[in-house]
Parts: C-alpha cells; sequence; structure tokens
C-alpha cells in the first residue's frame, strides 16, 4: 500500500509539471501571436512602400524619356541653324528652309536655347534610379507542403514581382546582383497543431531563424521574421527548414494563407 502511495505521488507530480509546461507553452504562443500580428502589420506596410517605390520609378522611367527625346529635338534644330549660311538647309522633315526667312532665325534660336537651357537643368536634377538599377521581389509558394523535411529548401514557386529578375522560383534562391545592403521577410504558416522551423541561410550559413508553432492552438498560425544583410555580388540567399529539428505537419499555403520570401535593395 505504500508503494503504491508513493507511486501516486510521483505520478501526481509528474503531472503537475506538465500542466506547468503546458501552461508556460500557451503563454509563449500568444506572446508569439501578438509578435506576429506587429510583424505582419510591419510587412504591410513595406509592401505599401515597395508599390509605392515602383509607381514613383515608372514616372521617373517616363519623364527620362520625355527628357531625351525633347533633347533629341534640340540638337536636330541645333543642327538646322550651323547651316544658317547656306542658301538652304534640309529641314528634319525633309523640306528646306530658305534663307530669305532669316528674320525670323534670332527669335526662333531664342526659344530653341530656352528649351535647351531647360533641358539641361532637367538633366542635372537628381532622379531617382529607374527599374534596370533597382532590386525588389515577393515571391509565394502556389500550394501547402506536406510534411517538408529537415534542411530542406523550400521553394517560393510564385515570383509575383520580379524587379531585376535576380529571385529564381525555380531554386528557391535570390543572388545579390552587386554589392550593397539588403532586406529580407520571410513568412511561414503551420498548420493546426503542428510546428516548423527555419532559417534564412547565405550562402550556405544560417543567418537567422524562425518558428512557426500551432500544437496547442486549433487554428493556423504564422511567423514573420525581417533581416538586414550586406551582401557580396553572387552571394546566394534562400529560405530552408532547420537541420537539426524536426517538422511536424503541413507548411501551410493558400489563396487565404500564403507563405511568403520577399527581398529588396535599400543601397
Amino acid at each position: 500500500m505504500a508503494i503504491i502511495q508513493e507511486d501516486n505521488k510521483e505520478l501526481n507530480q509528474k503531472i503537475d509539471k506538465v500542466l506547468m509546461e503546458n501552461k508556460r507553452i500557451k503563454r509563449d504562443m500568444e506572446d508569439q501571436s501578438k509578435a506576429n500580428a506587429l510583424q505582419e502589420k510591419k510587412i504591410s506596410k513595406m509592401e505599401h512602400t515597395v508599390a509605392d517605390m515602383q509607381k514613383t520609378l515608372k514616372n521617373c522611367e517616363i519623364q527620362k524619356t520625355s527628357i531625351l527625346n525633347t533633347g533629341q529635338k534640340i540638337l536636330q534644330k541645333e543642327e538646322l541653324f550651323r547651316h544658317e549660311d547656306n542658301h538652304t538647309a534640309p529641314l528634319i522633315n525633309g523640306t528646306t528652309f530658305d534663307n530669305t526667312q532669316a528674320h525670323n532665325l534670332p527669335e526662333k534660336l531664342n526659344i530653341y536655347n530656352e528649351q535647351r537651357r531647360r533641358v539641361q537643368r532637367l538633366l542635372m536634377t537628381d532622379i531617382p534610379p529607374t527599374p534596370a538599377d533597382c532590386v525588389a521581389f515577393f515571391s509565394f509558394m502556389s500550394k501547402s507542403e506536406n510534411h517538408p523535411g529537415q534542411h530542406q529548401t523550400i521553394i517560393f514557386d510564385v515570383a509575383h514581382t520580379n524587379v531585376g529578375s535576380n529571385y529564381s522560383p525555380h531554386t528557391g534562391a535570390f543572388t545579390a546582383p552587386k554589392h550593397g545592403v539588403y532586406a529580407f521577410t520571410w513568412k511561414i504558416y503551420a498548420s493546426s497543431g503542428g510546428f516548423i522551423f527555419t532559417d534564412l541561410v547565405v550562402n550556405s550559413n544560417s543567418v537567422s531563424g524562425s518558428f512557426a508553432g500551432a500544437q496547442s492552438v486549433s487554428t493556423i498560425v504564422s511567423s514573420t521574421d525581417m533581416v538586414i544583410l550586406e551582401l557580396n555580388q553572387g552571394d546566394e540567399v534562400h529560405i530552408r527548414t532547420q537541420p537539426d529539428v524536426g517538422v511536424s505537419g503541413i507548411l501551410q499555403s493558400t489563396r487565404r494563407y500564403r507563405s511568403t520570401f520577399n527581398g529588396w535593395k535599400l543601397f
């Protein structure tokens, strides 16, 4: 009888420890959910900023093309004035210019000179880089993946935005086109009852880790992380599951819950 009582006491102690551990896990999950919500707000703000930057870059490209076209027209008309000592000079449209109309030249020349000065001022103005000089991508998984393995590269197979074409949706890796400072974010959804540990990897070296765990909840849970990295030309960046921790459940990615990988060059 005494042995049974001792066993019951030991069992009750173990049960108490398990209950305390469950409470701790629930607190951790609540803290993680709050952190995820905050990160999602930051990511949403960044995505809006990237969209605004793309619109600005497009407008700058249009403005630059217009300025260059105007400058080309002025150079063509200056070529005409360099022949003003001749009796006739060919016009751009194939007709001829008669020097008997020379009394109109000073006024026209003043107009063209003013246009030239305006173009020169515009060309000297700082214009944001064109899309050809920029690097940015936004990718996501087109479907969920059941029970991914350890040390497995996650392929975000849809490159929704890929300015500079430096992200490969086939390998899941981003390759830095030049030296600079880059920002990366990734969001991972774990199915109900599951968990996933992920790493952001640069040239096979883990730089930062993230955890999405839904063991103690009945809903899908996500984790979002962000890093700022100085990269050299040719450095490769990708997301993978961690090599020393197993994965439980489904890596979720549907129309409602997208697991994503994003990056852009800061400077």
